[in-house]
């Protein structure tokens, strides 16, 4: 089936080039290949989007916002949508591509958003998402920040400890530092496998 906005934005005639994947794909999203009718904060927007989805989601998509989509309809049985606004288009490439195989067709556009604030929604959606989708890459990334302060109040002490003496530096602060620093890097770790593997198992749904 055909999902369009109805309000003159997508040009009918991009229907035919999207159905010539319908054999192949669970969902073909119409990429907007035209930018004139898009500001510069929108397309900005756009790219966020576009790379949290794909980091958060072990997706490789280029405009997880587009409202000119073609989904299976079989594909489609038993989803439960959860979002509203301009994220159902989000959750469906969510679902579609943790459960089949999506790609992407070039549509042209004739619209602005209101940037900001649909763009705040659907970036927490994403997150939301991620979430739902693939929960195991979401708490791993998030763990592995914890590596960042980890790092900097481990080569502060080092540097108050070495520079000022042994009186300087705070044991506590060393080893929460330590802590944070071990913990982040088992994120890193246990996010990147589960990126791998997301990506092995995207790699055998589109040859298969």
């Amino acid at each position: 089936m055909l999902v369009m906005d109805g309000d003159y934005t997508y040009d009918p005639k991009n229907i035919k080039h999207m159905l010539l994947h319908a054999a192949n794909y669970d969902e073909i999203i119409g990429v907007r290949s035209s930018s004139e009718n898009i500001s510069w904060l929108h397309r900005l927007g756009n790219k966020l989007i576009n790379f949290n989805f794909n980091l958060l989601l072990g997706a490789r998509l280029s405009d997880v916002c587009s409202g000119m989509y073609l989904p299976r309809t079989e594909a489609l049985k038993g989803f439960e949508l959860g979002s509203r606004g301009f994220s159902v288009e989000v959750e469906i490439a969510a679902y579609m591509c943790s459960s089949g195989r999506v790609t992407e067709a070039p549509i042209s556009y004739r619209r602005k958003l209101k940037t900001l604030r649909d763009g705040f929604s659907i970036i927490t959606m994403v997150f939301w998402l991620a979430r739902t989708y693939n929960p195991v890459f979401l708490l791993a990334t998030l763990a592995s920040l914890l590596a960042v302060p980890g790092a900097v109040l481990t080569l502060w002490q080092l540097y108050l400890r070495y520079v000022y003496g042994a009186e300087a530096w705070s044991m506590g602060v060393a080893w929460l530092s330590i802590f944070l620093l071990v913990v982040g890097m088992q994120g890193f770790i246990v996010a990147t496998t589960a990126l791998l593997l997301k990506r092995i198992v995207q790699t055998f749904r589109e040859k298969r």
